[in-house]
């Protein structure tokens, strides 16, 4: 017993069924061949004549008896081939005519198509299941925004492995429909049946071209993002001037209470951020409070978001999903979510959602490539969203 490399072709098998006849004159016979590993007996040595035949399935006994009243016998099963064997010089060969045996091809070249779109869905269930979770349950573009490779490694390597594997057994697949295309259209003398194989390795060579370029796209894509994303301490000099900010709404703050308390304590911060979806990314806080007895109270507070997107595109879907993700968040609070009039005004969308219970506004607008998250808080002497719409719409 011993094991051999062996790949086998099956279309054109000439040059196989030589080496397994000097196999044979060596002593060695083969037994089974399975994904290039070719096993073989030990024996005398004989002169041996082999043919090999494509073939889905092991030979029923009916094919076995016809073979053998030709002087032939069953040797050995490959992967999708059978090898039979003769000691006789005189036998009849099995395949004389090519013409009819490019019909046991044929029905070859469908199952192995049949295989590779199996694969080739698989491939597309996997991404389609990234996709809907992390881009529609998660959020597309925010979810891009936030890409961060130390908690997404796992599953980029994860992908990336299985995009392997299922694309291996694609080419694998590939690689024989190709074969048993072109046998059929080389040598089976219906036309129509040589043109359908060619039409269909063309439709396969695309499909599996196309997928594979998705795929890798894909990977190097969130790769990307998540080398890119980053975010830094910065200040109030990098906001565009477009930016809606305190100093927007400073006349509607209750300052009436804050002269009344004590001293007025003012504060803000921003973040940097880059991303690979944006030219411009910034994070806002900017509160004024007063200390009283019962310690420190924020009278008046703006939180926001500023995006400046590479696309248009991108900006028109970030507004939708902010909405939705702020609407998350305050779910079983009494909310009212309104989407405002834009007409005469210099946005394309205006969304607010008032949280009655804490008492502050969330404004979602988005102008152009340009999209802003502005939440405003005004302590007790909370101002209604109309009011505070109507000073946003004056805004230039």
């Amino acid at each position: 017993m011993g094991l051999k490399y062996m790949q086998i072709n099956k279309y054109e098998p000439a040059a196989d069924e030589k080496r397994l006849e000097e196999f044979a004159a060596k002593g060695e016979f083969i037994s089974s061949q399975c994904a290039g590993i070719a096993v073989f007996r030990k024996g005398g040595p004989k002169k041996m004549r082999y043919c090999i035949e494509a073939d889905t399935h092991m030979p029923r006994k009916k094919k076995l008896a016809a073979y053998k009243e030709c002087g032939w016998s069953f040797a050995a099963r490959a992967t999708d081939a059978n090898i039979y064997c003769t000691e006789d010089e005189n036998a009849v060969p099995l395949h004389t005519d090519r013409s009819e045996y490019a019909h046991v091809i044929e029905t070859f070249h469908r199952s192995s198509l049949i295989m590779f779109v199996v694969f080739l869905l698989m491939l597309v269930a996997l991404y389609a299941g990234m996709f809907i979770f992390y881009n529609v349950l998660d959020y597309s573009v925010l979810y891009l925004l936030e890409y961060d490779l130390k908690i997404e490694t796992r599953m980029l390597i994860s992908s990336a492995v299985a995009t392997v594997f299922i694309g291996m057994l694609m080419i694998i697949y590939l690689v024989d429909v190709i074969r048993a295309g072109q046998f059929i259209a080389g040598c089976i003398e219906n036309k129509k049946s040589a043109a359908k194989s060619v039409a269909a390795n063309a439709v396969m060579i695309a499909c599996a071209v196309l997928m594979l370029v998705i795929s890798i796209g894909d990977i190097l894509f969130h790769w990307y993002c998540g080398l890119v994303n980053s975010s830094r301490q910065g200040d109030f000099s990098e906001l565009p001037d477009k930016a809606i900010t305190a100093e927007d709404f400073v006349e509607l703050a209750p300052h009436e209470v804050l002269a009344a308390e004590g001293w007025l304590y003012v504060g803000s911060s921003l973040t940097a951020r880059e991303s690979a979806l944006t030219d411009t990314y910034c994070e806002y806080d900017q509160f004024e409070g007063y200390y009283n007895n019962s310690g420190e109270t924020a009278a008046f507070s703006v939180n926001g978001e500023y995006y400046e997107f590479k696309s248009t595109l991108a900006a028109k879907i970030a507004v939708d999903e902010l909405a939705d993700f702020w609407e998350g968040i305050y779910e079983g609070y009494n909310i009212s979510v309104k989407e405002h009039n834009v007409e005469g005004t210099a946005y394309d969308r205006i969304i607010s959602i008032t949280n009655f219970t804490w008492d502050d506004v969330t404004f979602f607008v988005r102008q152009g490539k340009v999209v802003q998250c502005v939440k405003i808080y005004f302590n007790d002497d909370f101002s209604d969203t109309e009011t505070i719409y109507q000073k946003l719409i004056e805004i230039e």
